[in-house]
């Protein structure tokens, strides 16, 4: 019983964590475009 709570935790843990990487990574390339642009508004 002990061990099939243990390993949902774990599951919805790695979840959890997924989703949050997940987040981490669409912000990371949302801020890289940004850059871009504005790299390309200072070269115009």
């Amino acid at each position: 019983m002990v061990l099939c709570i243990k390993s949902t935790s774990l599951s919805s843990l790695i979840h959890n964590y997924s989703i949050i990487a997940f987040f981490h990574f669409l912000i990371f390339v949302l801020n890289i475009q940004k850059g871009a642009t504005v790299l390309m508004w200072i070269n115009l």
